[in-house]
């Protein structure tokens, strides 16, 4: 602003993976006075209605326009693989009883704060802590499952001549900081970094009273304000009786002058006082949202005295104004021995039993890592952490080998020095194995390097997700770089868990966006996201999905997968109280069943499904992927299927063939970009003669003999589907083709090939292949198999299953009739639009990207964009 005239160019070694991280490119002119967005809220609602297809229009826009230029490094030659881990049963135990343990917890907590009589702020301000440890918790059992598969694996790579790089995020440092502060410096085994998430909880957020002798305090005029009067801030001046005091003599305590009891914890206040600034997500990076938050009042000072139940002044006994005083006497008339008493109790209860099942919690993951692959002199670590746990390696035959904590660096040497000489260790060979996490996923180089000793090729181990796409490009990149003798390999480790998706989609949408916004293709995100996709249920279709079977199971309507209607009333009962415990599902006070649609997410399902029974989670989410998959069908059926960039003129037997282009001006102030409107034919389809040229002959033989000519098993009017079938280099996975459309974009299994076609001779397939070809030419596949359609219109004529049709393409500087594009893309009241992009090879050899625009909506369109020309 102070320098308008400035040249100003932005650059970025990360990718944006979502529309937000374009805040700060005021210059592009994207947003702003005189385009078609004022602000840049309304460019990222906007850009967010139209889904990762607008992104990738929005990079589009900004190349044909000159601003934005792309590189990256070529994946060629670079594998990349996605491995499931079975689980153990021993560990399948350790993880129901983890789950018994969480339910247990929830149900004390809930017990707890009843007694203590809490309003909703303070009530969601404590389950919003549960269920953030509740993820971290499973989340270190997620990655605790994979790391002895992991270990084979290295191993294995190790005797195949290859150098290992292990991805993490976490180090577990801050729990075994705790640990030695504990035991005063002394260890006698590893740390569990999921016992330390649950430990954490109980101790500091576990709704015990907080009793206070003074008589009179003053709250603060601000949230989170400390004054001398409030609990914490004054120690000498509080009440010695604290509920994490064992040795408080409760006979000692004068009751008639304590105050009625109430709930002071750190965290609390520090919510408090962080309202209006800060986000959920960025203080807790597993939080399933942005916390709820206090309202931001003036509070007045309130003189607490406690007296009689019936005196006026008892109704404002609560240092925090609530709305409903009623419920206020009834905390005062609570006796606070009685209270302080059994929720003390609880509490201990609860660390009593964490300790019996600590022994069966994983070790910290890094420090079992390194343990099993020979210890910290095979291992370059190359972390944050300042210290670790080692298995001591001094000992004789009298003495066993012991667990001691040492410091990664004797020295006094700053973290990046020593991460420096760990990966000059690693690079000239003297180790074969690295460990990275976070904090040295950027500025490190571990590849293959021409300039380094060690050149043998690189097998990079995601063993722990990480939360954002960014940081999987980032920790890629320390093993992927120019310069090196031979490419990495990549191999993601993904445990049997249905929960543990949840972390997958996260990556999996993030990276299509990514590819969006940075190469103008969700597919471009460089790696082989397309493995990756598979795993996005974050999207439109999956929360349909997850509300489509959560309806189901209240009983709101029938199922739409056949493993949900087929599974036993008894199983479904399970589930739904399973799902109870998890709060995906409540219940009325009359005892029915209760779906809040408003608070559902599939990241919230998901996170909330770790904490179901190992068996039962994964059939749950069974129902869920089924449901998913019968929506998705049903949206390509519908045309409504949103599969990335279409390309259109690169299949055998199409052809694209442009009619028409209308030319229109942009916005002035995108320079000399224009807008093309272009009416395309598409015709496509495999006559009879091209069917016999491509079935195996004499000199070819079939290389399945499942291969061939199919029918479908039952008709329709007497008409059949027909299909070419040939094999693919996948077992199992077949290429089809169809007579009216050619060779169909997806692949087919075997077993569903088997259950509605039947293979046929050469003699009984021809009319029927003939017939549909001919007629294909001019009538839709309704007309053809039922004798009529009911979509087909004179202005709006159906299209499905034609040979040739009719298309029209919007491309050139889209970005400049926005506004007006939005209008005539819009179906519905939310102001959701679909946008298709489209890739065209035309046989003059031209290519051009495009929207593709629904004939329905054409001619609003052009009429509006002669108005803006």
């Amino acid at each position: 602003r102070s320098l308008p005239k400035a040249r100003i160019v932005y650059c970025s070694a990360t990718g944006a993976s979502e529309v937000k991280h374009l805040a700060y490119m005021v210059r592009l002119g994207l947003w702003g006075n005189g385009t078609q967005f004022q602000t840049f809220h309304e460019f990222n609602r906007a850009v967010e209605k139209g889904g990762v297809g607008a992104m990738e229009l929005v990079a589009m826009d900004m190349k044909l326009r000159g601003l934005y230029i792309s590189r990256q490094l070529s994946f060629t030659n670079v594998h990349f693989q996605i491995q499931e881990i079975p689980l153990t049963q021993a560990y399948i135990e350790v993880y129901n009883t983890s789950c018994g343990l969480w339910i247990e917890c929830k149900k004390k907590f809930l017990e707890a704060m009843k007694l203590l009589d809490f309003d909703n702020r303070k009530f969601k301000v404590i389950m919003a802590l549960f269920w953030a440890a509740h993820q971290r918790f499973f989340k270190y059992l997620c990655i605790a499952s994979k790391v002895q598969g992991a270990v084979r694996i290295v191993k294995q790579a190790i005797r195949e001549n290859k150098c290992v790089v292990i991805g993490l995020q976490s180090t577990g440092e801050s729990r075994l900081m705790d640990v030695l502060e504990e035991k005063g410096g002394e260890l006698s085994e590893f740390v569990s970094s999921a016992k330390g998430v649950l430990v954490n909880l109980i101790q500091k957020h576990f709704p015990a009273p907080y009793v206070k002798s003074k008589v009179t305090h003053e709250v603060p005029d601000k949230p989170g304000e400390l004054s001398d009067s409030t609990p914490g801030s004054n120690p000498e001046k509080d009440s010695a009786l604290d509920s994490d005091n064992s040795n408080t003599d409760l006979s000692e305590v004068n009751w008639e002058t304590v105050p009625p009891l109430d709930y002071e914890d750190s965290t609390y206040r520090r919510y408090i006082s962080s309202s209006d600034t800060t986000d959920g997500e960025d203080m807790n990076p597993f939080a399933e949202g942005s916390v709820p938050w206090i309202a931001n009042k003036k509070t007045k000072k309130l003189k607490l005295e406690m007296e009689d139940s019936t005196t006026p002044q008892a109704e404002h006994s609560s240092p925090i104004p609530v709305a409903k005083q009623p419920e206020l006497k009834k905390r005062v008339r609570t006796d606070p021995r009685d209270v302080y008493q059994r929720t003390k109790d609880m509490k201990q209860e609860l660390l009593d039993k964490v300790e019996e099942i600590s022994v069966f919690l994983p070790n910290n993951t890094l420090d079992e890592l390194i343990d099993c692959l020979g210890g910290p002199n095979q291992v370059s670590e190359m972390t944050g952490r300042k210290g670790r746990v080692v298995t001591e390696t001094n000992v004789t035959a009298e003495i066993e080998p012991g667990i001691k904590y040492e410091l990664r660096s004797c020295l006094d040497v700053p973290i990046d020095l020593l991460n420096m000489e760990e990966k000059r260790k690693f690079m000239d060979g003297e180790v074969n194995i690295a460990i990275i996490s976070e904090a040295a996923s950027s500025g490190i180089s571990l590849h293959a390097d021409k300039r380094y000793k060690n050149q043998k090729q690189r097998l990079h181990i995601t063993l722990e997700l990480p939360w954002t796409a960014d940081k999987a490009i980032q920790q890629f990149g320390r093993t992927h770089r120019s310069n090196q003798v031979v490419p990495p390999q990549y191999l993601f480790l993904i445990s049997e868990l249905a929960g543990e998706r949840r972390f997958a989609s996260v990556i999996a949408r993030r990276l299509e966006n990514l590819g969006a916004l940075t190469r103008g293709d969700r597919k471009a995100a460089g790696v082989e996201s397309s493995d990756f996709t598979r795993f996005n249920f974050d999207t439109r279709d999956g929360l349909l999905a997850l509300d489509s079977l959560l309806r189901c199971l209240v009983g709101k309507v029938s199922p739409l997968a056949s493993s949900l209607s087929s599974a036993n009333e008894e199983r479904v009962r399970t589930a739904i109280e399973a799902l109870i415990t998890v709060e995906l599902i409540s219940r009325t006070p009359k005892g029915k069943l209760k779906l809040d649609r408003e608070l559902l997410s599939v990241s919230k399902f998901l996170n909330r499904l770790l904490g179901i029974e190992v068996e039962l989670q994964n059939t749950i989410f069974i129902w869920f992927l089924d449901t998913f998959d019968f929506l998705v069908r049903q949206a390509k059926r519908l045309g409504r299927w949103d599969d990335g960039i279409v390309e259109m003129g690169t299949t055998a037997g199409e052809e694209v063939e442009r009619i028409r282009m209308e030319e229109f001006l942009g916005d002035p102030l995108f320079g000399t970009g224009t807008t093309r409107l272009s009416t395309i034919r598409v015709s496509r389809g495999l006559s009879w003669e091209e069917v016999l040229n491509r079935l195996p002959t004499e000199d070819s033989p079939l290389v399945s003999e499942d291969e061939g000519l199919y029918l479908s098993l039952k008709d329709v009017r007497g008409k059949f589907y027909c299909l070419l079938v040939l094999s693919t280099t996948d077992p199992g996975m077949f290429v089809v083709y169809r007579p009216n459309i050619g060779r169909v974009n997806t692949l087919m299994k075997y077993s569903d090939l088997q259950q509605t076609y039947r293979k046929v001779t050469l003699e009984e397939a021809r009319p029927h292949w003939i017939d549909l070809y001919n007629q294909s030419l001019t009538k839709c596949r309704h007309t053809y198999f039922h004798g009529e359609c009911r979509i087909n219109s004179p202005d709006n004529p159906c299209q499905v299953g034609l040979r040739s049709s009719t298309k029209y393409v919007l491309s050139g500087s889209v970005l400049g009739v926005w506004s007006h594009l939005c209008k005539a893309l819009t179906h519905d009241l939310t102001g959701n639009f679909y946008i298709q992009v489209v890739r065209l090879y035309t046989t003059e050899s031209q290519k051009e990207i495009g929207i593709l625009i629904p004939t329905s909506r054409v001619e609003a369109l052009r009429e509006t964009l002669e108005k803006v020309n």
